[in-house]
């Protein structure tokens, strides 16, 4: 029997240079980059030429996928906790998770290794995946 692990949780990680910020990070594998598009997939009505008459038009619906809404999924999903990061707004401190995150999100050096470190989790835990592949065949062969 195969027993595929699914790789949901995230690692935390310490951003460089900032003592006591962690990130606990997903990788994005799989179907999670299909679930996430199809959370921003949008229908929008465009009117085309009739075929039969080209001076008529018909509407039809069209899908279409907003790419910074795609974007901010993604780094949503793939930033699935933090510690040591406050914002200050114009009345205090934010406490809002998702306020902070896109305080994060806008912040290139922090989008930059929270992309970075998703990769990496990625390539590893594909090795992983295929490790046990490997392991598998070799078990039924033998």
């Amino acid at each position: 029997m195969l027993k595929l692990k699914r790789f949901k949780q995230g690692e935390w990680f310490d951003f460089p240079g900032a003592l006591g910020v962690r990130l606990k990070i997903r990788p994005v594998q799989g179907t999670v980059g299909l679930d996430l598009q199809k959370k921003v997939r949008k229908a929008v009505p465009i009117d085309l030429p009739s075929l039969r008459d080209p001076s008529k038009k018909f509407t039809t619906l069209l899908e279409d996928i907003n790419s910074a809404d795609f974007a901010w999924e993604v780094f949503n999903y793939m930033l699935e906790d933090f510690e040591g990061i406050e914002i200050e707004g114009d009345s205090g401190l934010i406490t809002d998770k998702i306020e902070i995150k896109k305080a994060i999100f806008s912040e290139e050096a922090l989008r930059e290794f929270i992309s970075g470190k998703s990769e990496e989790l990625v390539k590893i835990q594909s090795g992983k995946m295929e490790e046990e592949i490997k392991n598998l065949n070799s078990s039924q062969a033998g």
